[in-house]
């Protein structure tokens, strides 16, 4: 059974990520930085693991019924396999938009500062 405790966690998780993600969004929609556009992009699948995860744990906590006599618990493997896969494919995604995105731009990034600044306050996440 989940406790409030690990459903508590998973929520805090989840906003945190999702608040990281909004600002490396804004600073590297600033900078133009791809770098930070690729951590944007994995602070937003590290969201979407937490709602997943979420979805686990009260999935995972609903009492036996006919239908499952032992219970949901063994659903949350699935769903933490769900978590993992939709962590994978987002970043594939993101890296091939991004390739396209960057050989198709003729244009020459900047370099910036502000960039590494974002990375810094956001390094224990």
């Amino acid at each position: 059974m989940a406790n409030k405790e690990s459903v508590g966690t998973v929520v805090v998780a989840g906003v945190a990520n999702l608040g990281v993600a909004v600002a490396k969004v804004i600073a590297g929609t600033i900078s133009g930085s791809s770098a930070m556009l690729s951590e944007a992009a994995h602070s937003f699948a590290d969201t979407i693991t937490e709602g997943l995860l979420f979805t686990a744990l009260r999935h995972g906590d609903q009492p036996p019924d006919a239908r499952h006599p032992l219970g949901y618990g063994r659903a949350v493997y699935v769903w933490a396999l769900l978590a993992s896969v939709a962590t994978f494919v987002c970043g594939a995604a993101f890296s091939v938009f991004d390739g396209v995105r960057t050989s198709s731009s003729r244009t020459r990034r900047r370099s910036s500062a502000w960039p590494s600044r974002r990375a810094a306050c956001s390094a224990p996440s």
